[in-house]
């Protein structure tokens, strides 16, 4: 594992327009964000000759405050990468090995034991995503805010009829990722929580990342970006609910800078590179595009017009966030939201026509 030699530079955009300078957030950006009454954005844009971040909006509707480098957003299965890499991590210490079956180190899903935890990490366990069955916009108050514990969210999951037989497709499924959560806990003797910045939050130095799935710490509560579902406001949703396959919070620098890392070979030993990058087809999963693939924790795609892009979109109930790194660049750049419209969520498809637009934006910058 190797630190970044990452410079930092911020710009502060105040306003939204069109009409910028080069130096400047890309205008398809801020014309998507007024288009869609997005409050705040943030990108940033990393590669090896640095870092830029660019930052739009306030943190709350109706505040003044702005938008600024300190303030976090939740990254939702942005998330998975980090699980997945801490996965990898332990079996690089020859902790375990993705092959072996969950039964080895979780005995209470007799159904499940013999998936194997790559097929957890790669989505072809046909484990039920009990996200499905846990609408969360409809509980009350109280119930959005409650502790959830792994096993709860893995039990709505248990009672569900599997998709497939393991191995034998493809589904996304946020129950496989809260599964490794426990194995790393179960391995490691950590708690997630602890496991996690004790592998990459502290060595990397993503100074802005952290694992709160038992409700936001007093520090960070007042650096938190408000987050809305068209506009009400759903900051205080518990993140318990999201685990391991989506309980960190972040800004658009530390992940920017983690996925560069990540997917340019400078966190993960040779081989386990290369499970990480070992992809399969998905088949058709609108609105992803047809041609996606999915490797342990990270998607694929490749466009006829920048190449191949590995990347992640996350969404939590007032958050959409999304990371990628284009290789034959060396550039990474995230983008992070604090709105979902329920009209659409999938802000960022790779192949829609903002990112069509925006990521050749970004590659000629550098």
């Amino acid at each position: 594992m190797q630190k970044s030699r990452l410079v930092f530079f911020m710009l502060t955009i105040v306003g939204v327009t069109t009409n910028i300078m080069a130096d400047a957030m890309p205008a398809s950006l801020l014309k998507w964000q007024k288009q869609n009454h997005i409050p705040a954005v943030s990108i940033t844009i990393d590669n090896s000759n640095g870092t830029k971040s660019y930052y739009n909006g306030t943190i709350a509707l109706n505040n003044t405050t702005k938008l600024q480098q300190q303030n976090y957003f939740q990254i939702g299965s942005i998330s998975k990468t980090f699980t997945a890499a801490a996965i990898l991590s332990l079996e690089q210490n020859g902790e375990l090995n993705i092959n072996d079956p969950l039964g080895k180190y979780l005995k209470g899903y007799p159904r499940w034991s013999k998936i194997t935890l790559k097929q957890l990490l790669n989505m072809t366990s046909g484990i039920y995503n009990y996200t499905d069955a846990l609408p969360i916009m409809s509980l009350s108050k109280a119930q959005q805010e409650k502790l959830y514990s792994a096993d709860e969210l893995v039990q709505i999951a248990y009672k569900h009829k599997d998709y497939f037989a393991s191995g034998s497709n493809w589904k996304y499924s946020n129950t496989n990722y809260v599964l490794l959560g426990m194995v790393i806990e179960q391995v490691s003797k950590h708690n997630i929580g602890e496991y996690l910045p004790l592998t990459f939050f502290e060595p990397l130095e993503l100074n802005y990342t952290q694992y709160v799935d038992n409700g936001f710490p007093s520090n960070v509560k007042p650096y938190l970006v408000h987050g809305y579902r068209d506009n009400k406001d759903v900051t205080d949703i518990n993140l318990s609910s999201y685990d391991a396959a989506g309980a960190i919070i972040s800004n658009s620098s530390d992940i920017a800078k983690w996925f560069r890392l990540l997917m340019s070979g400078q966190v993960l030993a040779k081989t386990q590179q290369q499970e990480l990058t070992n992809t399969i087809s998905i088949g058709e999963h609108k609105p992803k595009p047809i041609s996606a693939r999915f490797g342990l924790g990270v998607y694929e795609y490749t466009s006829a017009q920048y190449g191949k892009i590995w990347w992640y979109q996350g969404v939590t109930e007032g958050y959409v966030a999304f990371v990628g790194y284009v290789p034959q660049a060396d550039v990474s750049f995230a983008i992070i939201t604090n709105k979902r419209n329920s009209a659409s969520v999938n802000y960022f498809m790779p192949d829609n026509q903002l990112m069509k637009t925006l990521i050749p934006q970004i590659l000629k910058t550098q």
